[in-house]
């Protein structure tokens, strides 16, 4: 029999936990007139604890030979006082006796059950709740809906930079320490983005679903923000649908429920005393048709859950109703495809795949066009990083290579002052980072997330062929944030990836940023260092790393 330790840790690692606490389903089996089944005499009345999830996925027992088909969670629990059917609590799990794991080596029983009050709900709930609460009122809705077509005119001016957008995200949730691995896959009418990193949890539907809130604002090693970030998928289309994990919604302008006012405001509606709703109702009588003109309507930020089984025959029989872990699909008429030549500018996209450098997760990207018919028109792009080397394939043939170097950058005032900075950052009693000038003016215009670092890495990468350094020339001198943006104006003849602060467009960098202009005093630093390096390495070209 496989041991206790080894089967805990099978466990652990298999629904990636660090410890056996779940959100679990108390439910009380009832008869065939809605009454309990009571226990026999001497015997105390039960239930069962079902729908365990962590992280808000279902979780099921890792497959054994006993366990090849009903892997499901489910434990019987005597009813408690303050355990009600229907409601979700905090299980906490430990293994059953040795004597219980003949058939499944994995069995566990309850240890604990925090019986307070939660808000939990299972993703479908959730999801309801979360549509009612994103303008949640008409005048909330408008408003948010006005800020949104602002944004929309600000921000994407490129169709493909809504691709870096979903590559980042996808390239700051890696699961269980592994690369991230994208597909992209063209159809007739959709454009499919899948990757194989961790599920969404309730966070990142929050996060998504919000006009300016991420969440990764204090997520140290993440580098996008989702929730800004992911709007750039409204470009060329008003059906957004994902898939992760035990999450199924839309995002939809087209969905019924935006012509029908009452259903619209349902949420707000039911929340109102008998008094409120009738002066809810006063207050909008004939002019509902002006608020549910989908113009005032925020719908990018409202998720709609669909079940399984209602998408259309493409998307059915497409890679999205697959195994995995992400899954977006973006409904993208035909002749808008054609017309943008979405196919051609993915393909150009990967013909320079030098984007995937500086990502910190991801590996591998692939792409199948529309039609694909035994790999026919895939294309396959990887990145392999090393300590000081950057590589890439396209189609497992080697394309470019580069040599690199990190350099970190202090972030401390020490480090500011010696820099010549006039700004520092401090600590406030609620524990948030701010940064300010020297005159004592807070700069909002530098991330907090940025303060609770203790360093940032500057990456300095020259392009190295036949065993000799190569200047970049103008076209390709590309500033990185990660991700490239289309900044030219410096002309390093290397590649620069630094926590640049860029434009909302994330096209460009912020060139009156006072933190850019610290990043810039180190990368002047890094380079001198760097060329002392290279002169006793490379003595024949290391000068073409000079900066003109």
């Amino acid at each position: 029999m496989m041991s206790r330790d080894e089967a805990i840790t099978v466990l652990k690692r298999f629904w990636k936990v660090n410890e056996l606490k779940f959100m679990a389903e108390f439910h009380r089996p009832k008869r065939e007139d809605g009454t309990y089944y009571k226990a026999k005499k001497g015997q105390n009345d039960f239930g069962f604890f079902r729908n365990f999830s962590a992280n808000d996925h279902t979780i099921r027992y890792p497959s054994s030979k006993s366990l090849n088909y009903n892997r499901k969670v489910g434990i019987k629990q005597d009813v408690l006082y303050g355990l009600e059917d229907g409601k979700y609590y905090l299980v906490e799990l430990e293994l059953e006796d040795d004597s219980k794991r003949q058939e499944n080596p994995y069995l566990l029983r309850v240890k604990a059950i925090h019986i307070e009050k939660n808000d939990h709900l299972p993703p479908k709930e959730f999801i309801q709740k979360w549509f009612y609460k994103k303008g949640r009122t008409p005048d909330d809705a408008a408003t948010i809906a006005a800020q949104l077509s602002l944004n929309e005119l600000e921000l994407y001016t490129h169709t493909k930079r809504f691709i870096f957008e979903l590559i980042q995200n996808a390239d700051d949730m890696p699961s269980g320490g592994k690369p991230v691995c994208i597909e992209i896959e063209l159809l007739q009418n959709h454009l499919l983005f899948l990757h194989n990193g961790k599920f969404f949890d309730r966070a990142d539907v929050k996060a998504i679903s919000d006009a300016a809130k991420s969440s990764k604002a204090k997520g140290i090693s993440q580098t996008g923000y989702k929730g800004i970030g992911f709007k750039s998928v409204f470009t060329d289309s008003t059906t957004v649908y994902i898939k992760s994990g035990d999450y199924t919604f839309k995002f939809d302008k087209h969905e019924p429920v935006y012509s029908d006012f009452m259903a619209l405001y349902k949420g707000y509606y039911l929340s109102l005393s008998h008094e409120a709703r009738r002066e809810f109702v006063s207050e909008f009588e004939g002019r509902e048709q002006q608020f549910t003109n989908i113009d005032q309507i925020p719908w990018q930020i409202k998720p709609i859950w669909y079940d399984y089984g209602s998408l259309d025959d493409e998307l059915e029989s497409s890679s999205f109703s697959k195994m995995h872990s992400v899954a977006i699909a973006l409904r993208i008429d035909n002749a808008v495809l054609k017309a943008k030549r979405y196919h051609s500018m993915i393909n150009e996209l990967l013909s320079k795949p030098r984007f995937l450098l500086f990502l910190r997760n991801t590996t591998e990207l692939s792409y199948s066009p529309s039609g694909n018919q035994a790999g026919k028109g895939r294309v396959r792009v990887e990145v392999k990083r090393g300590e000081r080397s950057l590589k890439l394939k396209v189609n497992g043939k080697p394309d470019s290579s580069f040599i690199k170097r990190n350099f970190d950058v202090l972030i401390s005032n020490e480090a500011f002052v010696q820099s010549g900075m006039r700004f520092q950052k401090r600590e406030l009693e609620n524990g948030n980072i701010e940064f300010f000038s020297l005159d004592g003016r807070k700069l909002k215009d530098i991330p907090e997330k940025l303060g609770f670092l203790e360093k940032s890495i500057v990456t300095l990468a020259a392009l190295h062929d036949n065993s000799e350094i190569q200047r970049l020339s103008e076209e390709e001198s590309l500033l990185f944030n990660y991700l490239p943006t289309s900044d030219q104006r410096f002309g390093f003849p290397y590649l620069v990836n630094a926590d640049f602060i860029s434009k909302t467009d994330r096209e460009f960098i912020q060139i009156e940023n006072e933190w850019n202009h610290f990043l810039f005093h180190r990368i002047g630093r890094a380079n001198i260092e760097w060329l002392q390096e290279l002169a006793s390495k490379t003595p024949e070209t290391y000068l073409r790393l000079l900066p003109s």
